[in-house]
């Protein structure tokens, strides 16, 4: 009988090397970095309270995903550092989702949009992998 693959080289990897997962989270977390100067000035200009409480709230999500991003590894697609962010990610959006709409806001729309975008790289778009 043949032996089940261990999760790290069977399908749970999605063929990803841990160097391809490393660069993955390094991608998403710029695109997250990015939402984050923006909306750290929109923020600042507008002076409305739930806007500044998002933009706290994604500060607060961005300093972690760096403290994570000096870790030697960050895991797969379903246990380590991937995932958090990707629940740190769905937390924000979850927000400024609301907050976009609600305000008919472009600036906001825009970073709910690079936010999307991050969180669709910590899921595994092999897309942005040189």
């Amino acid at each position: 009988m043949k032996r089940p693959a261990h999760p790290k080289e069977g399908p749970l990897s999605n063929g990803f090397t841990p160097n391809q997962f490393k660069q993955l989270y390094n991608h998403a977390f710029q695109h997250m970095e990015c939402a984050r100067y923006v909306l750290a000035d929109y923020a600042d200009r507008v002076q409305d309270g739930v806007t500044i409480a998002a933009r706290d709230m994604l500060v607060a999500f961005c300093d972690s995903a760096r403290a994570r991003l000096e870790q030697e590894e960050v895991g797969d697609l379903l246990a380590g550092s991937l995932p958090d962010l990707s629940r740190d990610l769905e937390l924000a959006l979850s927000l400024l989702e609301c907050l976009a709409v609600s305000n008919d806001d472009g600036v906001l729309h825009g970073v709910t949009h690079l936010l999307h975008s991050a969180q669709r790289i910590a899921e595994g778009d092999k897309g942005v992998l040189a």
